[in-house]
């Protein structure tokens, strides 16, 4: 659910489709997931920078990299979670 609603970003025709968009997903995930709509406030600039070129280029320049980055955070996350509840259950 995550990744294509911010896939959807990209599909945009200009760049102020783009950020709008953008703000739009970031707002949707606020209420309930509050940490990703920060990390991408925080990465709005770096993510939207390709839609300061030209649009005929962005393909060329798109990057999942930031994709990347916040599916590495959210597997981080889980994997901590998954492995703290497996300890305490052993504890038990």
């Amino acid at each position: 659910m995550v990744e294509p609603t911010i896939r959807s970003v990209f599909a945009q025709p200009d760049s102020e489709s783009a950020r709008q968009q953008w703000r739009r997903v970031a707002d949707g995930f606020r209420h309930r997931f509050p940490k990703l709509a920060e990390l991408m406030d925080e990465a709005e600039e770096d993510v939207l920078a390709y839609a300061s070129f030209p649009a005929e280029h962005w393909q060329k320049i798109w990057s999942n990299n930031p994709l990347e980055r916040l599916r590495a955070c959210a597997n981080r996350r889980v994997t901590y979670v998954s492995r703290t509840s497996q300890k305490a259950v052993q504890s038990l």
